[in-house]
């Protein structure tokens, strides 16, 4: 009686891996191109049609190193009329993976309720202090009350979360561009973004001599991945996150950043 119960678990076990193994394409939700451009991690490419960034590149190296092949499959978002916000392009990510339209996608929170979450952050983008010469920050984000700043949404979004932000004085600026334009003009004296963005647009807007970029311990934006409810999902998620932690402290990431860096500068006519 042992032998056939162990020879039927076994039969089901190694069903249950040739199911696994059948799966050898991995189908990844493109970011919509409704998103505004966050070079060099993700923006829409005009003349190929898709996006591009990054944040995708190191995603589809991370599935290739544990040998699946990729296919993009266009955001639900880019067809509908109904999208305006984040909040809406998200929801149709989340719809798009639970109809399984779309095996995986990337996203910048932990939480996502109704779908499976990496463990481990495939990156993070350092947020740092991009402020004019002679701002001065020798007391922390408490010095910057009597300065004008700027953020992006979703740095806004993080601050209120992880630091008193009632003594600043900032405002919303849609745009990565619009940000550092601003800058350059004086009209504000800092902003607050990840530490690629800043080197990035201080590069294009000849700005070496004007700003410092300064370290006051903010936070670092996670990226994550998601995926729909079930067994093989999750196997695949723990898979992931295994590489990830095998991959971290390699110079491969910073090199993936600094391409993009490139191609965002290069190839203006096909960005946005």
């Amino acid at each position: 009686m042992r032998l056939c119960c162990n020879l039927f678990f076994l039969m089901i076990l190694n069903m249950t891996s040739l199911c696994m193994a059948e799966r050898t394409t991995i189908r990844l939700s493109a970011p919509s191109s409704h998103l505004p451009p966050s070079p060099p991690f993700s923006w829409f490419d005009q003349c190929e049609q898709k996006s591009t960034g990054s944040t995708a590149h190191y995603l589809v190296r991370l599935l290739h190193d544990l040998g699946y092949q990729t296919q993009w499959v266009a955001s639900d978002a880019d067809r509908s009329a109904e999208v305006h916000s984040y909040h809406d392009i998200y929801a149709v990510m989340k719809q798009q993976l639970l109809d399984h339209k779309a095996d995986i996608a990337i996203v910048s929170q932990a939480d996502n309720p109704g779908l499976i979450t990496s463990q481990q952050p495939i990156m993070l983008f350092k947020e740092v202090l991009v402020k004019r010469k002679g701002v001065s920050v020798t007391t922390g984000l408490g010095a910057l009350g009597s300065y004008r700043g700027g953020l992006l949404p979703i740095t806004s979004s993080l601050m209120k979360k992880s630091h008193d932000t009632k003594h600043l004085q900032y405002k919303i600026i849609d745009t990565a561009p619009q940000l550092f334009e601003q800058l350059k003009a004086g009209d504000i004296d800092y902003v607050i973004t990840n530490r690629q963005m800043a080197k990035l647009y201080i590069r294009m807007h000849d700005m070496l001599s004007m700003v410092d970029i300064v370290d006051v311990g903010l936070f670092d934006l996670p990226v994550y991945v998601v995926m729909a409810p079930s067994e093989d999902n999750q196997a695949l998620l723990n898979e992931l996150d295994k590489v990830v932690i095998s991959s971290q402290g390699q110079p491969v990431l910073e090199q993936v950043h600094r391409l993009y860096m490139m191609r965002w500068i290069n190839y203006s006519d096909c960005l946005e």
